[in-house]
């Protein structure tokens, strides 16, 4: 006969299966930890990949758009480069005009706006541009192309157009770049704008002056620069050097004001931060800009000048065209343009030829996102005068042969000839064809 278990032994029973359960609870919860850090591990090597990926596709997106640059620059180059055969000129003017029908009126550096490209690149690129430019382009940009991973999207700017604030830096360029900075803010809409937040165009622009010169003096009033700062409760002062970055311009008092910035800031660069006279290329500037510059303070723009001018740009015609730039002064004078401060802006900060590029790439692989920027700086090299200095040293020792021996007709003849060959060579030496390269100044990720 079967007997009941005690309830001792129930007890104990219970016990053990509260133990068990307990046992495999602990087991599930270590095993959903180890579970769960594997799925993090594992993403974030997904990531970590991923990241990788957009940046190598950013970075190959950079060499692109440089290639691009550097290509559009060397063109320019070329067709104001007086060492050049009148054949060869001929030939590069066609070969440019050319091009502008086939991008329809837009820059080369710029075709790739906007553009998302992935990997084989270069064909989708030489069909959107309806160029041939694998003859031209590296075999390492091409292969790179090819294999890129994910996708990137350029944007280039001409950073030349617009008005580099670190001419204020600058002693014998900076009187002229406040009486420019006082012209954009003071046309009547302007002018209108900013007394609504409580700034007058020349408080602005002495804002602007003393944040990035030397001295530490008020432009405006004579007295120290502390009072802006002060009135805007800033920490901080005046720098008293060039700007780094367009954003560092909100640590200027009134451009901490967000309708400030975004209204004048897309007119304004940075690069390069050790600015150069006749930098500001005022063929590609935007026709606002140029009223603006044109036009005294408080005087309505003269829209009649402005038409003549887009006239004149939509018909190809450009004042680098104009090497004594008589042209370009009198295109103005006639304009009705004659007054002292215009001349001096126009004389000092206008110049006739793109030098300076901004480019920013966004790589994406996967959904992660990486943007790289550069700014690359187009450059003259040092001309190449071996042969010409050869030849001349070479007359100049037939000349000192010549010196010290009695000479008749014929001898003094060629003594002169070797004169004017000499001078002949100086003229062949100013005229030589130049060379020129694009230098990266600056990048990072951002």
């Amino acid at each position: 006969m079967a007997t009941k278990p005690s309830p001792m032994n129930r007890r104990e029973q219970g016990l053990a299966l509260v133990l068990v359960l307990s046992l495999v609870g602990v087991i599930l919860s270590m095993l959903a930890e180890v579970l769960f850090e594997s799925e993090v591990v594992s993403r974030a090597s997904i990531g970590e990949r991923d990241r990788a990926k957009a940046e190598m596709a950013a970075v190959t997106g950079a060499q692109l758009a440089l290639f691009f640059v550097d290509l559009e620059a060397q063109v320019e180059f070329l067709k104001g480069n007086e060492g050049i055969p009148p054949g060869i000129k001929a030939g590069i003017d066609a070969m440019t005009k050319t091009l502008e029908d086939q991008l329809g009126g837009r820059s080369l550096s710029q075709i790739l706006n906007d553009f998302p490209i992935g990997s084989q690149g270069f064909e989708t690129i030489e069909d959107f541009a309806q160029l041939n430019l694998s003859k031209l382009a590296d075999e390492k940009l091409i292969a790179a192309l090819n294999a890129v991973p994910g996708y990137f999207v350029v944007k280039v700017s001409d950073e030349s157009q617009k008005l580099n604030l670190n001419f204020l830096a600058d002693r014998s360029l900076s009187k002229h770049m406040r009486n420019a900075l006082i012209r954009v803010f003071s046309l009547p809409q302007e002018r209108e704008f900013l007394d609504s937040l409580g700034y007058s165009p020349e408080r602005l622009a002495s804002n602007m002056q003393d944040y990035i010169d030397t001295d530490n003096k008020d432009s405006m009033e004579s007295s120290d620069e502390l009072s802006p700062y002060t009135q805007a409760k800033f920490t901080h002062t005046a720098k008293n050097g060039p700007l780094e970055s367009l954003e560092e311009l909100r640590r200027v008092p009134g451009f901490h004001i967000d309708e400030i910035y975004r209204v004048f800031s897309p007119y304004f660069t940075v690069w390069p931060m050790q600015a150069d006279k006749e930098q500001w290329n005022i063929d590609k500037a935007p026709n606002e800009l140029v009223a603006a510059l044109t036009t005294p303070p408080e005087n309505e723009v003269n829209d009649p000048l402005m038409d003549r001018l887009e006239d004149r740009l939509a018909a190809g015609e450009k004042f680098g065209q104009d090497k004594n730039r008589r042209n370009f002064k009198e295109f103005f004078k006639e304009g009705g343009v004659s007054d002292k401060t215009t001349e001096e802006i126009l004389r000092w900060l206008a110049g006739f030829q793109s030098s300076v590029y901004k480019i920013v790439v966004r790589g994406v692989s996967n959904q992660v996102e990486r943007v790289f920027e550069l700014v690359a700086v187009f450059e003259e090299e040092s001309v190449d005068d071996a042969t010409t200095g050869k030849k001349e040293d070479e007359n100049n020792n037939q000349n000192n042969e010549n010196e010290g021996t009695p000479q008749n007709e014929t001898e003094g003849s060629t003594a002169e000839e070797n004169n004017n060959e000499n001078d002949e060579n100086k003229d062949e030496k100013k005229k030589a064809i130049k060379k020129g390269k694009i230098r990266v100044v600056y990048q990072r990720f951002r």
